[in-house]
């Protein structure tokens, strides 16, 4: 025997040998590869290795004679890939991040002039240069590279190469957060360096990735800031502003990032009636003597007109406008308000600021604008503006303004949408003969034509220019000039507009300008040749020359031209790009600002009245743009002019718009990209409803806004002011709550709206639309201003309550953190395929286990006597890992969360995978004390004919003294003890002290003896356990094939006790337990897509006297659940509930939780039934058909069917449909609490209940 066993083991390098496939030249594994062509002869091919390959063909006679295979980037694994136009290509990844690539081709750059000039460079600038991922690869390892972290980076061959084809550059990417293997929830660590207190809600720590994308990622619902500086504090309302006069360091010094630093901060106090004024500058003091700041009255409103020149402060009774410390001028109300008998009672109640404009909205309705002079540098009043905001009131009191505010169009696009209308609308009225000559003119070939077309009288001058790109056969771009200063030519354009459009409400101004009938003509139109074609769609280079638009009306932020930061060759323009053939990269850079067009900048105002009119005017003329009637209905469609079909009644009636904004933002994450080009309306209501509109140019029309869905629900108590001291009798409560900031944060700066309220949400402007995130660390916020100094750069600074403490906080934007997503994430780069990760709470550290090649280790000889086909498998593996460059192996790592660095790791054994961890306590029998220890289970195989076992790993973390006062706690860690098992080692956890493992097919439950581990019971189940979780004495497991398992531990008599098991033999890959209160729910997720919910009842017939688990409902899912974890309910009562947040593997987040109270299960299981029919289905789906889709789901379809009586519909609420309840208009939303014999604010408060008791994040 002995002798055959050698013969075997000798025969094993050979037979190793002939499993290695690589061979002398190039081998390419493209199985599962994806492929992209870039032109006619080139492709790019996507491996499943994560790398890209270009591969070039030499094309002779139809035949192909050559290829060249050229390495690239190592991207990650791409799921697919698409060409966008010529110049752009998008790869999808659902194990890393998704990227758009700016493809350049080098060969026809040299070609233009552009070799020798650095066209060759191969490196690729992250995007966020601020959002450098931490790497935890290592122990000790420092931050590195955002580009790293996501695996765009060059080759060493592809840098030194001078004859490549195609350069790339990463211009932007989605970042991914699948698949979900495991997750954690740990206490966040505080912000500052060296501090240990604990701050904002906990993180929600998931493994994600794979390879070298492999990734811890950090989630979060709630965006926690970097606080700076807390001081206690009481305010109501705070301002920074700056003073461009000021040299000194404190003062109005620039920043070549984040611009001005402020120079000055208004403070307003709530119980005082006062306002405090502090220099800001490296240090913040109270200023003793506040010059001409009003101090002896709260402030409504504070800011900059004139460039920063002047500093206007607005409070009850009066403005004040400062130069420095230098009274510049004094209004009273009195003055104001010259025109109408002046009472006591009327007081300023809101204002706003939109340079040059002031506007004021008083205590009764009526509404006063001001606007800066340059030259004599004071405020003077919009006689023109004021008497239209007047009529409206004096001929029908109730016109009276509920709401008002200013927007500036910085982009222009509002103005370049009106002018495209107005060009439509004028070419329409043209003389037939004036249009023929110009359509003559404007076909291609006739004499005369160059692309451009003159028009006498059309109405359009200086609006539009066609710009040909000769006769190559490239469609011309309509390109932006540069408008002068046409308040006439915007006045023009509007009462064309009006005029054509009758039913508008306009104020008495505009109506008798247009009765006599002072319409002028305009001279010159110069139009390009598709501007008839694209009047809905207007092309502009507006921030950067090198950017264009091609869809208007799209909601896809950023657009595949329009996020080109390098422009194409000839052969590779998309439509809208322009070309600078004889400029190199260099030059295109540099010359990038000096070539951007300037937009036309336009000033208009928002005004919304008692009847619920929303209209919005173009400044200072006051000429209508946009009305709409009824506009607290919340319809889906504003168009100009029309209003809700449905009257309001009863107390519907009486809501009204509080405030207003309508904002847009320019570029912040993307450079030349603006980040919400088309202007955003927010409406706040005074019942606490939020509408968010987004602008859109319909056909043929001049505007509109259609509703975009905002999770508003749990913010519903925004209205109410924050909880806090009892304010003064004569303060004046303010109405803005909605704050607008600019570049806030460091490298990648964030534009948005802030609001204020007991719930501050923050609105961030990206990819044109805005994400919404929470902010719940700071408690209730009173008051919101951007701070931007020395200590703080591009910072913030909020006032309000927290745990019954008002304080004011300076803080940041939080760095190495992706806002763009809808949860707030960060990407901590493992450079290795995380599978499981634990909490270990004593050291607030997490425990995660890795998988990655690495250099080969010492594997053991095989002892002998054993069985020979055993030997001859394991010599194989043996032999096979060495013939290979790396060998696959798991470890064990120590990463310290806030820093994200690792500080310790173990390698396992050769061929040993690691397959769950836990930190647990156990109880030491022999000394009773509770030991924190951190378990590792894993398992070996070494072939089919070797024996699979498995090993239990102890690791005990130990603290290192600090060395200094300031610094962190270090820690390490050793193992402390090893068991080898029959079997692969699928799960543990503890119990009681007690640890329980699965053992393939066994639950044992064995107790720490501190050098020992003794089996006390056992329990075997039918195939494999492949899941399970504990409550008190509590068991469930789930089996691979065979359903789930209710277990009872007794520690009398050490016994394993099956107490109840489900009948159905699903396939199971997670389970967990679901409380409310006294009543124990399970929770299962089987390979069918579905989460099915039992309980157990030993006296219900059909339990079979407790046999059979009870299923109460099943929900199809559509995604396999990976995991389950516990979190506790937010519940104002003192009821014991606990949630089951899942992960799955397409890397998506949901919690089933329990109803508060036994009221709402009848209320949501009607409001889901009338969801189904209130909402219009896409493509005729059925929503509560696919959550049924378990029933016909087979056993050969991963085992979802059930085969006993058919499940209630409502079993499990689709919390998906019954919250898009808020999303309904106001008619809708009656109309369904009616059908569900209940009221809308009966069904809104519900559903905020349910989101506030959830909010775990």
């Amino acid at each position: 025997m002995n002798g055959s066993m050698n013969v075997v083991q000798e025969s094993a390098p050979a037979m190793a040998a002939t499993s290695d496939h690589t061979a002398a030249g190039l081998m390419l594994d493209l199985s599962a590869a994806r492929h992209v062509w870039l032109s006619k002869s080139s492709v790019a091919l996507l491996l499943k290795s994560g790398r890209l390959v270009l591969a070039h063909l030499t094309i002779e006679a139809g035949m192909v004679k050559q290829m060249r295979v050229e390495p690239s980037l190592d991207l990650g694994v791409a799921s697919c890939g698409c060409q966008l136009g010529s110049n752009l290509v998008f790869l999808g990844s659902c194990l890393a991040n998704s990227l758009l690539i700016h493809v350049k081709h080098l060969q026809e750059s040299k070609k233009r002039g552009r070799d020798g000039d650095g066209s060759g460079d191969t490196s690729i600038p992250s995007k966020r240069a601020r959002l450098e991922a931490t790497d935890a690869s290592g122990v000790g390892n420092h931050v590195q590279s955002g580009d790293k972290e996501d695996g765009e980076r060059m080759h060493s061959k592809q840098a030194l190469a001078t004859d490549r084809l195609f350069s790339f550059k990463v211009v932007d990417k989605l970042v991914g957060i699948g698949p979900m293997r495991d997750m954690a929830i740990g206490d966040p660590v505080s912000s500052a360096p060296g501090s240990h207190d604990r701050r904002g809600p906990p993180h929600l720590v998931a493994c994600s990735g794979q390879g070298d994308h492999g990734a811890l990622t950090v989630l979060r619902r709630s965006l926690v800031p970097e606080l700076i500086v807390q001081v206690p504090q009481e305010v109501k309302g705070i301002w920074a502003v700056h003073h461009a006069d000021i040299q000194t360091d404190t003062g109005m010094q620039l920043d070549v990032q984040g611009g001005p630093h402020h120079s000055y901060m208004l403070m307003s106090h709530p119980t005082s009636a006062e306002t405090k004024v502090l220099e800001t500058g490296d240090a913040m003091n109270q200023l003793t003597d506040a010059g001409a700041f009003v101090t002896d009255a709260p402030t409504i409103c504070a800011g900059n007109i004139l460039k920063h020149a002047l500093i206007v402060q607005v409070y009850p009774t009066g403005v004040k406008v400062v130069a420095g410390l230098e009274e510049v001028q004094e209004l009273p109300i009195q003055d104001i308000l010259p025109s109408m008998e002046w009472r006591p009672q009327v007081v300023i109640a809101a204002a706003c600021i939109a340079d040059p404009y002031l506007l004021l909205h008083f205590s009764d309705g009526s509404a006063v604008l001001l606007s800066g002079d340059e030259e004599e540098g004071c405020l003077i009043g919009q006689d023109a503006a004021n008497q239209a905001l007047q009529a409206d009131i004096n001929a029908d009191p109730t016109l009276r303004l509920t709401a008002a505010t200013l927007y500036r169009d910085n982009s222009g696009w509002l103005h370049r949408v009106q002018s495209a209308h107005s060009a439509h609308l004028s070419l329409a009225q043209s003389e037939p003969a004036a249009l023929a000559e110009g359509l003559a003119q404007m076909t291609p070939g006739a004499e005369g034509y160059d692309g451009v077309v003159e028009v006498e009288d059309a109405g359009l001058e200086g609006v539009q220019e066609g710009v040909t790109r000769g006769a190559a056969g490239v469609q011309p771009a309509i390109k932006q000039e540069k408008i002068d200063d046409g308040s006439q030519h915007m006045q023009d354009e509007q009462q064309n507009q009006a005029a054509s459009s009758p039913g508008q409400p306009l104020s008495t101004a505009v109506k008798d300008e247009l009765q006599a009938g002072n319409l002028q003509e305009h001279k010159e139109v110069r139009i390009s040749e598709e501007a008839d074609a694209q009047t809905s769609t207007v092309s502009a280079a507006i921030f950067d020359s090198e950017i264009a638009k091609t869809d208007q009306g799209s909601q896809q932020q950023p657009t595949a031209d329009r996020i080109n930061s390098e422009p194409p060759d000839a052969s590779h323009d998309l439509p809208g790009l322009t070309s600078t053939d004889n400029q190199t990269p260099q030059e295109e850079e540099e010359a990038g600002p000096a070539n951007q067009q300037v937009p036309h900048v336009q000033t208009y105002i928002v005004l919304c009245r008692e009847q619920s009119i929303m209209q919005i005017f173009a400044l200072p003329e006051m000429q209508l743009v946009f009305s709409y009637s009824n506009v607290v209905e919340g319809a889906l469609l504003l168009t100009q002019g029309a209003s809700s079909p449905t009257p309001l009644g009863g107390e519907e009636a009486q809501t009204h718009v509080t405030e207003a904004r309508l904002e847009s933002f320019g570029p912040t994450v993307v450079p030349g990209v603006p980040a919400c080009e088309q202007p955003m309306l927010l409406l706040l209501l005074s019942d606490g409803t939020l509408l968010t509109y987004q602008a859109f140019q319909p056909p043929h029309q001049p505007l509109a806004f259609h509703r975009v869905p905002l999770d508003w629900t749990p913010h519903m108590t925004l209205t109410q002011d924050p909880a806090g001291p009892v304010p003064h009798p004569n303060a004046v409560q303010p109405m803005d709550r909605m704050q607008r900031f600019d570049n806030l944060g460091e490298g990648s700066t964030w534009s948005g709206i802030f609001i204020l309220g007991a719930k501050p949400l923050w609105l961030l402007a990206s990819r044109g639309k805005l994400v919404a995130h929470p902010m719940e660390v700071e408690g209730a916020v009173a008051g919101f201003s951007p701070f931007h100094n020395p200590s703080c750069p591009q910072g913030f600074v909020t006032t309000g309550m927290n745990d019954k403490a008002c304080s004011l906080n300076i803080c940041q934007m939080p760095a190495e953190v992706h806002l763009e997503n809808p949860w707030p994430l960060q990407r901590v780069a493992m450079h290795a395929t995380p599978h499981r990760v634990s909490f270990y709470p004593e050291a607030g550290l997490y425990v995660v286990l890795l998988s990655k090649d690495g250099p080969h280790k010492e594997w053991l000889e095989a002892e002998e006597g054993g069985d020979m086909h055993a030997a001859y498998s394991y010599a194989l593996a043996k032999e096979s890992a060495k013939i290979k460059p790396k060998e696959f192996g798991y470890e064990v790592r120590l990463v310290r969360p806030g820093t994200w660095k690792g500080i310790w790791s173990y390698a396992l054994g050769p061929a040993e995978d690691a397959l769950c961890v836990k930190a647990m306590q156990l109880k030491n029998a022999k000394t009773g004390e509770s030991q924190p220890l951190v378990a590792v289970g894993t398992c070996q195989s070494f072939g089919e004919d070797y024996p699979g076992t498995g090993r239990v790993l102890f690791f005990e973390i130990t603290r290192k003294p600090a060395e200094g006062s300031e610094a962190e706690d270090q820690w390490d860690a050793s193992m402390i003890y090893s068991r080898e098992f029959r079997g692969p080692v699928t799960n543990l956890t503890s119990l009681e002290g007690y640890i329980i493992l699965t053992i393939g097919n066994r639950l044992e439950t064995h107790q720490w003896t501190g050098s020992n581990l003794l089996r006390t019971a056992f329990f075997d189940a039918p195939i494999l356990i492949s899941s399970l979780n504990v409550v008190k004495t509590y068991i469930i497991f789930g089996d691979v094939h065979k359903g789930i398992y209710f277990v009872n531990y007794r520690d009398q008599g050490k016994q394993l006790n099956l107490l109840s098991k489900d009948f159905d033999n699903s396939d199971i890959s997670a389970t967990e337990f679901v409380i409310n209160g006294s009543q124990l729910h399970f929770l299962a997720a089987d390979e069918g897509l579905n989460v099915r919910l039992f309980r157990y009842s030993n006296k219900a017939a059909l339990s079979w006297k407790g046999q059979k688990l009870l299923p109460l409902g099943c929900l199809h899912t559509g995604h396999r659940v990976t995991r389950f974890l516990q979190q506790r309910v937010n519940s104002t009562d003192v009821v014991n509930r606990h949630a089951a947040v899942f992960a799955t593997q397409a890397g998506s987040l949901g919690y089933i939780t329990p109803l508060l109270n036994e009221s709402m299960e009848p209320l949501l299981q009607k409001l889901q039934r009338q969801m189904v029919v209130a909402q219009p289905q896409p493509a005729g789906l059925n929503p509560a058909a696919f959550r049924r889709r378990f029933q016909r789901s087979s056993k050969s379809l991963a085992g979802g069917q059930h085969f006993g009586k058919p499940l209630p519909a409502e079993g499990i609420i689709d919390g998906t449909s019954v919250f898009d309840y808020q999303h309904l208009t106001r008619s809708q939303q009656a109309a369904v609490a009616r059908a569900c014999d209940s009221k809308p604010t009966a069904i809104l408060n519900v559903l905020t209940q349910l989101a506030n008791a959830n909010a775990f994040f």
